[in-house]
């Protein structure tokens, strides 16, 4: 079973790095696959077989702190706002967390652990030629191009760096000059593809990690060695403190020093619910309800975020603040135990290597976001679970094996069962909604097969019920579907607001054309208000609601809920022409005319603005229509909007 193991392991490592690190969704079903597999003959070895694979020595106690994590997110998924997304969260979890424990059980020989860090070294250092090529196309972005985030791919390759870097100064203490220069190259092309990349991140994970290399080399180097090598390093980090400056000195990003209000926001989620988190994976759907405003963008609330940009500030959020630190101790002990004491000749320098690595990424993930990049994690499980256990000389039992079929059993059908209610009905549905997606009108049998396939996705319930009202004229059956559709997605993701939006629109625009029932009015207005409730921060669900009442003849409530959408975004065009036109309604000339005055100030001060996203585009939008109809109830002269500029 351990050389299936390896086989399986080596596949991991080497398959990690595709699909943009592992996050696409074919790349991410690969890998979870191989995980589970890993995981499966980890557990037939160990528990399958009475005494022939349990291992006994000092440090085996860690291992039941990943665990316990584990067990805290499974009780934080049961409670998640979003089932859905906490299940797909909790994948994750499993794949990590069981390859640390199964890569600790069964790949326990300095033979493994010497396998997977060449084999690590061999996907990092391929990562790094692509850099080069990337870079010689396009510069910095061009390099990143293949996880899509530099700071993301320097992290990747720190972890070839580091192994390389205790390689060759292990090699070069034994006396052996080639090895030493063979590993001092490969680390040499692996540091000029991680500078190339002006990374932040990846700078100051290189800075801890060899700042901590040299204190290993120090006592056995001679005093002019010591001088070398420190001032090596000095001139490495200024070297890429200069790269990440003459970035940003070209750069016209007005967020790059957001991260402190993105922590901010971080930490107000961890204060809803610090012991057992929102749900694993939960982060991105919270998020949107703690943005905060950018005073220096006409847009205030332009952009968004997705994570805490900290992978420990968002595994509280998500999993609480108990699992985060579990996971914490757990990976802080272990790095002390490969640090003091490593092993012996070449599988200590793979450990030691393995310790700086950890360190330098665990550094680095205290301001990145790492855990979105599965080849990272699963790549760190693997080495740090196979380096605690050959370091700490793990051995198994010697008692005589038996075989236990049933436990063999139960474990297969269990790895069967989240083989395919986590990874392949996942990716089916998914393959079908692109599908879908991409025939149009043409993919609805396709859409309805994703439905089937995943039935706890509610995009797929979302594009359904869009699709009804599309397909047909409005009548009975497309609205009863429509509304069918919605109300199972608002079911299964309750927090957001564009379900109840969605059914306000299908209540007010068709539900009383229909059935001629004047209480879908009373029904409509309860979902605006819903809908306003769960978008805090975007003032499009407050416009349609005004715009609802209105209708309904309760022009006063519009109007309140007009100040509230420009209370959050103060230059909502088509929000301030509705509010004046509704001012000049009620013959309120007063307000009216300083409403306008407003909407005036707005144009001029959007005059040149560049919406950079959807949001912000519409927020920033004229409406010439809605415009001359004011204009005209005005009884001027109609006056041109500044309009901002598109891209």
């Amino acid at each position: 079973m351990t050389g299936a193991a390896r086989a399986v392991a080596v596949l991991l490592i080497l398959a990690a790095p595709l699909g943009e690190g592992g996050r696409l969704p074919g790349a991410i079903a690969l890998l979870h696959t191989a995980a589970l597999a890993l995981i499966l003959v980890a557990g037939i070895e160990v528990f399958s077989r009475s005494g022939a694979g349990r291992p006994r020595g000092r440090g085996i106690g860690l291992l039941l702190l990943p665990a316990a994590a584990l067990v805290l997110a499974c009780l934080s998924a049961t409670g998640a706002a979003y089932p859905y997304v906490a299940w797909l969260g909790m994948m994750d979890r499993v794949a990590v967390v069981g390859a640390f424990l199964a890569a600790a059980l069964v790949l326990r020989a300095p033979a493994d652990l010497a396998l997977l860090r060449t084999v690590t070294v061999a996907a990092t250092a391929l990562q790094a030629l692509y850099a080069f090529h990337g870079w010689w196309g396009a510069g910095p972005a061009g390099a990143a191009a293949v996880f899509l985030n530099r700071n993301h791919l320097a992290a990747y390759l720190n972890l070839g760096l580091l192994l390389c870097a205790a390689a060759a100064a292990g090699s070069f203490a034994r006396g052996g000059r080639r090895a030493a220069a063979l590993w001092s190259s490969v680390s040499g092309a692996h540091l000029v593809a991680l500078l190339l990349l002006q990374s932040r991140g990846g700078l100051a994970g290189l800075s801890v990690g060899g700042g901590l290399l040299l204190v290993l080399m120090w006592r056995p180097l001679s005093a002019r060695a010591r001088a070398a090598c420190a001032l090596a390093l000095l001139v490495i980090v200024a070297a890429g403190g200069g790269l990440v400056y003459m970035r940003f000195a070209r750069s016209a990003d007005p967020d790059r020093y957001a991260r402190l209000r993105i922590w901010e926001a971080g930490l107000a989620m961890v204060r809803e619910s610090p012991v057992l988190g929102l749900g694993p994976g939960g982060f991105p759907h919270e998020a949107p309800r703690h943005n905060f405003p950018r005073p220096a963008d006409p847009v205030r609330f332009g952009r968004s975020f997705k994570g805490a940009h900290s992978a420990l500030l968002t595994h509280a959020a998500e999993d609480g603040v108990p699992a985060a630190l579990l996971l914490l101790f757990g990976t802080l002990g272990s790095i002390a135990l490969l640090w003091r004491r490593p092993g012996e000749g070449r599988a200590a320098d793979a450990a030691q290597g393995t310790a700086l690595a950890i360190i330098a990424l665990l550094s680095q993930s205290l301001v990145e976001d790492l855990q979105q990049r599965p080849a990272l994690m699963l790549t760190a499980a693997l080495l740090l679970g196979s380096a605690l256990a050959s370091s700490r000389g793990w051995r198994p039992v010697t008692r005589p094996a038996g075989r236990r079929p049933l436990i063999s059993a139960a474990l297969l059908l269990a790895g069967i069962y989240v083989a395919v209610a986590g990874i392949a009905r996942p990716f089916l549905g998914w393959r079908s909604a692109q599908a879908a997606r991409a025939a149009g009108r043409e993919g609805l049998s396709a859409m309805r097969r994703a439905a089937a396939l995943d039935p706890w996705n509610a995009e797929y319930h979302h594009d359904l019920a869009m699709a009804a009202l599309n397909s047909a004229p409005p009548g009975p059956e497309p609205y009863a579907e429509a509304a069918e559709q919605l109300e199972q997605a608002r079911l299964l993701k309750p927090r957001d607001p564009r379900f109840p939006l969605l059914l306000a629109r299908l209540e007010s625009r068709a539900g009383r054309l229909i059935f001629d029932d004047p209480t879908r009015d009373a029904a409509a207005a309860a979902l605006y208000a819903e809908a306003t409730r769960l978008a805090p921060t975007d003032p499009r669900p407050h416009l349609e609601r005004a715009g609802h009442l209105t209708g309904l003849g309760r022009v006063e409530e519009a109007v309140e809920v007009m100040r509230g959408a420009l209370t959050i975004e103060p230059h909502y065009r088509r929000a301030r022409i509705m509010k004046t036109t509704l001012l000049l309604r009620l013959g309120r000339d007063g307000e009216a005319d300083a409403s306008y005055a407003a909407l005036l100030a707005t144009d001029r001060d959007l005059l040149g603005y560049e919406p950079d996203s959807g949001y912000a585009s519409e927020i920033a939008s004229d409406v010439p229509g809605e415009r001359a109809a004011l204009e005209a109830a005005r009884g001027g002269a109609p006056v041109p909007s500044a309009r901002a500029t598109t891209r």
